[in-house]
């Protein structure tokens, strides 16, 4: 994934799923800053074609699946 880095003026969700009919934006390390009064929000970006999402969520869950039971059972992955 292609993480870019972005600005904006609002408060950007994680997971974007409405802004967009052919894509699925994530978001992550959000920073803000304030200049002249205005709050800007700095963050990166990626985004994934909507018909591909759903794949995504379930590789990122089976991920987490797998570090939770790693962590449990004490095994270096």
């Amino acid at each position: 994934m292609k993480w870019y880095i972005s600005e904006s003026t609002e408060l950007p969700a994680e997971v974007d799923k409405d802004s967009s009919k052919e894509y699925v934006y994530l978001r992550k390390n959000i920073s803000e800053k304030i200049v002249d009064d205005v709050t800007y929000y700095t963050y990166q970006e990626c985004k994934i074609p909507k018909d591909q999402y759903d794949t995504y969520e379930i590789l990122q869950q089976t991920k987490a699946d797998i570090d939770y039971l790693a962590m449990v059972l004490d095994v270096n992955i």
